[in-house]
């Protein structure tokens, strides 16, 4: 990116070229039958962006621009796949046409959920529930009261889709998954 921009910039361009036209066909094929489209790559880390805003920006927010207005073409709402800490880049993708945040990683910097839901409270937050604290080390009493915040939180806002921040491990005791979804039965 910073000694040969333009080789990046092409590659760049060939892959989205090719994913966009997959894209669309797959959406055509569908006759108005989705409700979401999900896309994204982990440009997050626990303590910031992979790449800093400014890379990021001219290296694939226009890309990530057409995606979101293809699914909106077709009447979708657009989910966006990134890990970690994506918090500088949120305005951005918003303003680009972001209905849905996934996942909430709420143990990485600056992605507290309610800060979030203060800030960006339009988008729908699709995860939180922290399986690096709250699910592995948790009481389900504390798991049930973190999903109980998370769903107070944004009611009457963009919404909120409960599922853990990362994918579910073995080092999650049972109790506290079901925990998890008793409260979401109840809600």
């Amino acid at each position: 990116m910073h000694t040969r921009p333009e080789v990046v910039a092409m590659i760049i361009n060939r892959v989205v070229d090719f994913e966009i036209a997959a894209t669309e066909k797959f959406l055509k094929a569908c006759h108005g039958l989705l409700d979401i489209t999900y896309f994204g790559n982990d440009f997050g880390t626990q303590r910031g962006l992979v790449i800093s805003p400014q890379n990021w920006h001219r290296f694939f927010r226009h890309h990530t621009r057409r995606f979101f207005a293809l699914s909106h073409d077709f009447g979708c709402r657009v989910m966006f796949h990134s890990c970690g800490s994506v918090r500088s880049i949120l305005p951005w993708l918003i303003e680009d046409g972001l209905d849905i945040l996934d996942p909430v990683q709420t143990t990485a910097c600056g992605m507290a959920f309610p800060s979030l839901v203060k800030d960006f409270g339009q988008l729908t937050f699709h995860g939180g529930v922290s399986t690096q604290t709250t699910l592995p080390f948790g009481s389900p009493a504390g798991v049930r009261a973190e999903v109980r915040s998370f769903v107070k939180m944004t009611q009457g806002k963009g919404g909120y889709i409960l599922c853990g921040s990362q994918e579910f491990i073995k080092d999650i005791p049972l109790e506290n998954l079901l925990a998890m979804y008793e409260v979401s039965l109840r809600v």
